[in-house]
């Protein structure tokens, strides 16, 4: 399902692995390191980076919606997003049964 990111932009929703804010440092890193090789799509259109979108390829995607918006608009086409954060998807946790793995 595709999901729009601001502008007439679109990202595979199956594709997108984390919604972040670009002001902390470790996620300005990981843009810069981004660009640096060749991984940085910005869909922002020539305005202000408001969140950073990590896709499954590795991609960073930028967009001028807040991280909040993007969630809503990913939850409007695809149910609500995973919330519990006590267990977060890893090897380590079985969805099944909600237990964690030893």
């Amino acid at each position: 399902m595709m999901i729009p990111i601001g502008r007439e932009n679109y990202i595979e929703g199956e594709e997108v692995v984390a919604i972040l804010r670009p002001d902390s440092s470790p996620v300005r890193s990981l843009r810069q390191k981004a660009e640096q090789s060749d991984r940085l799509i910005n869909a922002t259109n020539g305005r202000k980076a408001r969140s950073l979108i990590l896709m499954r390829s590795n991609h960073v995607v930028l967009s001028l919606l807040q991280p909040r918006a993007v969630v809503r608009r990913f939850d409007r086409l695809n149910g609500p997003v995973r919330k519990d954060r006590r267990y977060p998807q890893s090897s380590l946790f079985d969805e099944t049964n909600g237990q964690r793995l030893e």
